[in-house]
């Protein structure tokens, strides 16, 4: 990979890769709240696989960081709060909107749960009902703050000292699993995704990626299927089966699915499709932050009894609010917050 001022330059592989591959996290972030309003066991079932597009996510923002170089670009209190802009600021906005609903409709509100999404806690498992699933970015603002850690000390690392962090690592994230609390173990397996895959951005050239590399690929995300099953069949209920297995499958599954994507990307080229991906790719974020709430509540949109005509209700809702919410999100970060934060 070239070297140019301050980041590693993403080829054009890189750009409309990483493109198909956030549309394509989004759609499995979306099946996977959808499908369970089905009545079939087997397609709620099939929920817990696509929840791979938090993976997936976390996979694509290590990748991004790991071409870059924060120090010759900005400080890093200038960066993390660049990055804390970008998801901060729509989830605020999207918070104060949900709080308004809540108003409107009446319902109870828990202060300290909303007090929590103000620093963006969540994670904690301390929740507004409409916004459960943005626990994600607790996860996703430890990531933000490791990163200049990385940053700093990716050219000292070498084969023997990666080989002992991880192994460190994993004894850490085990133990946690079994002995202090199972969702900091998950969360865990997370932050140690992120830190491969940024690694992964700082090593890998995506041009090198053929057919060979296509079929493991292929073999390792049907590995990761196989295991999972056997590992639900046998151990569910279990610590081994509810945070190792899944957490751990889930990572080869999203890294597969990584890998396999910037092929048929590179193999299929797929310029067909790039207007529409790319109109939805810019509202990813919107859509992932509203979607939620027209299918959970409190302002579900689940209004009759077909399922497949609910969803594309919940799929048009959602697109709407997520362009609202852009726009706001834009005239907001691009205007007034600038000028302060900047």
């Amino acid at each position: 990979m070239k070297r140019t001022g301050v980041i590693f330059i993403l080829n054009e592989l890189d750009k409309k890769s990483i493109t198909y591959l956030r549309v394509f996290a989004t759609m499995l972030i979306l099946c996977c709240h959808l499908v369970v309003t089905f009545n079939n066991r087997l397609l709620q079932v099939s929920a817990q696989f696509f929840n791979v597009g938090v993976y997936l996510f976390l996979i694509i923002s290590g990748y991004l960081y790991g071409k870059k170089d924060i120090s010759k670009n900005s400080t890093y209190t200038k960066w993390i709060i660049s990055r804390g802009k970008r998801i901060l600021i729509p989830s605020y906005i999207f918070m104060s909107i949900l709080f308004c609903i809540y108003i409107i409709l009446g319902l109870k509100i828990e202060p300290l749960n909303w007090i929590v999404y103000i620093f963006n806690l969540q994670g904690l498992e301390i929740y507004v009902h409409g916004a459960e699933h943005l626990w994600y970015l607790t996860i996703a603002m430890v990531c933000y703050f490791i990163t200049p850690i990385l940053d700093k000390n990716k050219y000292r690392l070498n084969k023997q000292k990666l080989i002992v962090f991880f192994i460190g690592y994993v004894a850490i994230q085990l133990i946690t699993s079994y002995f202090i609390y199972e969702q900091f173990g998950r969360y865990l397996i997370l932050i140690g995704l992120y830190i491969l895959s940024y690694l992964i951005g700082f090593y890998w050239n995506s041009e090198s990626i053929d057919f060979k590399m296509f079929i493991l690929y292929c073999i390792s995300l049907i590995f990761a299927l196989t295991l999972r099953i056997i590992g639900m069949i046998i151990f569910d209920g279990s610590t081994l089966y509810d945070v190792l297995i899944v957490g751990y499958t889930h990572c080869l599954l999203g890294l597969s699915i990584f890998f396999i994507g910037f092929y048929i990307v590179k193999k299929f080229e797929l310029n067909r499709f790039s207007s529409i991906v790319k109109k939805i790719d810019a509202i990813s974020y919107e859509i992932y932050l509203v979607h939620y709430m027209f299918i959970g509540g409190p302002i579900s949109v689940l209004f009759t009894n077909n399922s497949i005509f609910n969803c594309f209700i919940v799929i048009l809702f959602t697109y709407i609010f997520a362009l609202i919410l852009n726009k706001i999100c834009y005239f907001i970060i691009k205007f007034p917050l600038n000028k302060n934060l900047n």
